[in-house]
């Protein structure tokens, strides 16, 4: 054979399936990611906490089960015995089987995943003002897209048939919505639970074991598939021997499962940017710096009306720097929430409520319905400016008598015990 007879009857690099195929699979790929992506891109600002979540979170809920589904049809429909596409292209030795079936498929759903996230990643360069892209968040996405990827192919090879895909993306979806309800076991879905939220930090231990986890269920599909294809011929049955490698990361799940660990810390020492204003301290997390002024704008009006003497803190954090309990330990410092996506919460009436005592009359057995819980709510929407045209006691006296008033019967208040005599 001529050296030119050889270049023409060489396989191509996406034989046997075209490289349209291919080409669709990727741009499916990055279109969902993509899209499950891009709500992020509307926002006022990005961090880095969030969009490195991303990378095992949204990026993967989909497009997991997609990238299995694509990996199970192209096993089901090529590696079937009776197929011609079954032998292999250049040698009979598995690996470089398994290497060349799963290289081009593995280069189209990396790169439309990468480039799905891509946008959100460069927005969060471009906007974020604190921490930085975790590259340990990235590998493990681009881990998991491949263990998917494999899984799926090792479950066409198994049931032999293109109708293995619908099966696979049923289970890979399933994984997902295990993945975001039960927490616990983030170590081995796909998909985590974690909120990415400034403050907190993946835990070296839930990163190691993760990515170990992944690892090695990648290696033990592979040496599972390269079995089945040796141990299986026209006239073979499959046995149980080549799926024994699969018993090791089922094992890990296990153990995972029996003691899975913390997969967040809090940050040990966050970046702070401090401001005093109004007679208080406020605190931001750096990726919420862009949210101090209006937090500052949105604490003025209720600070003004009822007195620096009337608020039981002194301190205003943002919630990214407290310790996660509810509600935090520390009882002298008001944390309020801050997002890119919705900026700061109502302070006003958060600040109203404590201030009105009608958590302390909620959590009291008939308090919202008592007399005290009814003056208490009054005093709620007086103080955060929600009464209206309504008739309330409170709206018929000026900012001094009311902050006289609050001092005075401050005692009954934190009781949930101002009758109608005590009202202005």
């Amino acid at each position: 054979m001529s050296e030119r007879s050889a270049k023409r009857t060489k396989p191509g690099f996406f034989w046997p399936v075209g490289g349209w195929v291919f080409l669709a699979a990727g741009v499916i790929v990055f279109a969902v990611t993509f899209g499950r992506t891009a709500k992020e891109l509307s926002w006022s600002y990005q961090e880095w906490a969030h969009t490195n979540v991303l990378f095992e979170q949204q990026a993967l809920d989909f497009t997991g089960p997609l990238v299995a589904a694509f990996g199970a049809l192209l096993s089901g429909r090529l590696t079937p015995p009776r197929m011609l596409y079954a032998l292999p292209r250049f040698s009979r030795d598995t690996a470089q089987y398994l290497a060349q079936s799963l290289a081009p498929a593995a280069l189209v759903v990396t790169a439309g995943y990468l480039l799905g996230v891509l946008p959100v990643t460069v927005e969060t360069f471009r906007t974020a003002t604190a921490d930085t892209l975790a590259p340990g968040s990235v590998a493990r996405g681009v881990l998991v897209v491949n263990v998917l990827l494999v899984l799926g192919w090792l479950a066409g090879l198994l049931i032999r048939s293109a109708y293995a895909a619908p099966i696979v993306f049923a289970v890979g979806f399933a994984t997902s919505v295990v993945g975001y309800a039960i927490g616990a076991w983030n170590t081995i879905t796909p998909v985590i639970s974690s909120i990415g939220t400034p403050g907190r930090e993946t835990s070296f231990t839930f990163s190691l074991f993760r990515a170990s986890f992944f690892a090695v269920l990648m290696v033990a599909a592979l040496v599972t598939a390269s079995s089945v294809l040796t141990n299986r011929g026209f006239d073979r049955r499959l046995t149980a021997k080549p799926l024994l490698p699969l018993f090791l990361p089922a094992a890990l799940a296990v153990a995972a499962l029996v003691h899975p660990p913390a997969p967040q810390i809090l940050q040990a020492s966050p970046p702070l940017l401090c401001r005093q204003a109004i007679g208080l301290e406020f605190c931001m997390h750096r990726a919420h710096e862009k949210d101090l002024e209006p937090l500052i704008d949105g604490t003025e009006p209720i600070v003004t009306l009822v007195g620096r003497e009337n608020l039981p803190f002194d301190r205003v954090y943002d919630w990214s720097l407290s310790d996660g309990t509810s509600p935090p330990k520390d009882s002298t410092v008001f944390y309020a929430d801050a997002s890119p996506e919705w900026g700061i919460s109502d302070v006003r009436s958060q600040i109203a409520s404590l201030v009105a005592g009608s958590e302390i009359c909620a959590n009291k057995p008939g308090g919202e319905e008592s007399e005290a819980g009814l003056n208490s709510f009054a005093l709620f929407l007086h103080l955060a400016g929600q009464d209206g045209d309504s008739k309330n006691a409170f709206g018929e006296i000026s900012g001094a008598q009311l902050r006289r008033w609050l001092t005075e019967h401050r005692t009954a208040i934190t009781r949930c015990e101002v009758t109608d005599e005590m009202l202005p």
